[in-house]
């Protein structure tokens, strides 16, 4: 008989940073994006490709690996 093992369970964050390996920041710069799909509008053709679209989405990305802890800064 199999063992019934539940799909989801609760684990608290210092047990989820040490699984996903730490902490780490994922932001989106709509600046960015909007920055490269409007000049590769006015300095390109008149559409975007797919192509040119993707690279404006994963260009906006910013992921922030630092430490989260106080650094000690020597003086």
């Amino acid at each position: 008989m199999k063992e019934h093992h539940p799909l989801f369970t609760e684990i608290s964050s210092q047990e989820a940073s040490t699984v996903s390996g730490g902490r780490s920041r994922v932001g989106f710069d709509l600046d960015t994006y909007m920055f490269i799909l409007g000049a590769g509008v006015l300095f390109g053709n008149p559409g975007l490709t797919p192509e040119e679209i993707q690279f404006a989405w994963e260009q906006a990305f910013i992921f922030d690996t630092r430490s989260h802890k106080k650094k000690k800064r020597w003086t």
